[in-house]
């Protein structure tokens, strides 16, 4: 019993530990209101990726520690060689804390050449629009964040170290007092 016991302190420690090691989360928001129509669309997704390590520990990757960040079907923002000299990309106000899954951050991606201006903004947890111009026309929409809009994030967040000391204390606690019993 303290030999599980100890075992399962340990893969406590390590899961808080494996927070600190570079990793790639893919996520996806689902379920949007058009800002146009006031429709909820309840499989209206949008997906992203980032690569990052939590260099300082703090639990909260900040966008410093990001090696890559991709948003819908644009490619790294974090790679200068992605937004060629006719698109702008930028990426501000990046955090994720790991312990809560706590994802924020705005991604603006305009593009301009000599007949056509685009221009995409995400801003998650508010609005995802997008719109622009050419000789076939223009367009605009406005993806509005609901209640019911839905976060998925893999891998999941990983419980605070201090919970994990905390889960790995009870069940030493449990340990020997069910020992003391017997």
């Amino acid at each position: 019993m303290l030999k599980t016991t100890l075992c399962a302190v340990g893969l406590c420690i390590a899961a808080g530990a494996a927070s600190a090691l570079e990793t790639r989360w893919t996520f996806r928001y689902t379920g949007f209101e058009n800002a146009e129509t006031g429709q909820f669309v309840a499989d209206w997704n949008y997906r992203g990726t980032f690569v990052g390590e939590d260099i300082d520990a703090n639990g909260v990757l900040q966008q410093s520690e990001l090696m890559s960040f991709s948003v819908d079907e644009f490619p790294d923002l974090m790679d200068p060689r992605a937004c060629n000299p006719n698109r702008f990309c930028t990426l501000t106000g990046f955090s994720y804390d790991l312990h809560r899954g706590q994802l924020s951050f705005r991604a603006n991606i305009v593009y301009e050449d000599e007949i056509s201006y685009s221009s995409y903004t995400m801003v998650a947890g508010d609005r995802v629009s997008f719109g622009g111009y050419s000789p076939w026309g223009s367009t605009s929409v406005t993806w509005l964040w609901t209640d019911q809009t839905r976060f998925e994030i893999s891998p999941p967040p990983v419980p605070e170290p201090a919970a994990a000391w905390l889960l790995g204390a009870d069940l030493v606690a449990v340990g020997i007092a069910a020992r003391r019993r017997s």
